[in-house]
C-alpha cells in the first residue's frame, strides 16, 4: 500500500473509534476493559495513546478551573 492510503486508512481508522474510545474512558471504562468489550480495530497501544490523551486533557481542564469555594475572576471590563 503507499504512503497516501497508509494515511488515508489511519485518518479514517482514528475519526472512527477516538471519538467512541473517548467517550468510554470518559465513563470511566479502563484499556482492559474497552479492549475486552469492544471490537475496535485499534491496537492496544493505539487505545492507551487515546487514553494518554485523554488524562492530558483531564488534567489542563482541571488545573484551568477555579478551586472549589472559588470563583473564577470577573471578566467584566465596564
Amino acid at each position: 500500500m503507499g504512503a497516501f492510503e497508509d494515511a488515508l486508512g489511519n485518518f479514517v481508522k482514528g475519526f472512527a473509534y477516538t471519538g467512541a474510545v473517548k467517550h468510554l474512558l470518559n465513563r470511566g471504562y479502563s484499556v482492559e476493559r474497552i479492549m475486552q468489550e469492544y471490537d475496535y480495530r485499534l491496537s492496544r497501544e493505539e487505545v492507551e495513546k487515546i487514553a494518554e490523551e485523554v488524562r492530558a486533557e483531564q488534567e489542563a481542564k482541571s488545573s484551568s478551573e477555579p478551586a472549589p469555594g472559588k470563583k473564577a475572576k470577573d471578566t467584566d471590563t465596564r
